[in-house]
């Protein structure tokens, strides 16, 4: 998985598994802490597969950002990955746009 910063938009490209969890996870905490900006767009159309453990972290990403006080929308999104999203339910707990 590979995550990168353009101007407060988050690009996510790869698979979102439990097989990369730990270094996607970790990847995020040092992103989280370079957030300077009150709004973040996540990007996920390039997400290629997706698994409970990572929309569970994509979940808990999600509210440590509202913690830290930064707004997040899910902007862009592959559309396998919104029909796994809305057919589990858990997309309502994510700001899809």
């Amino acid at each position: 998985m590979e995550i990168s910063n353009k101007k407060g938009e988050l690009l996510f490209k790869g698979e979102f598994i439990l097989d990369n969890i730990e270094e996607v996870k970790e990847q995020l905490i040092l992103l989280s802490s370079k957030i300077k900006t009150k709004e973040v767009k996540l990007n996920l159309i390039d997400v290629v597969e997706i698994d409970s453990a990572g929309i569970q972290l994509i979940l808990s990403f999600c509210k440590t950002l509202k913690e830290d006080g930064i707004a997040y929308s899910i902007t862009k999104i592959n559309e396998d990955i919104l029909n796994i999203l809305e057919i589990s339910g858990l997309g309502r707990f994510m700001n899809l746009v």
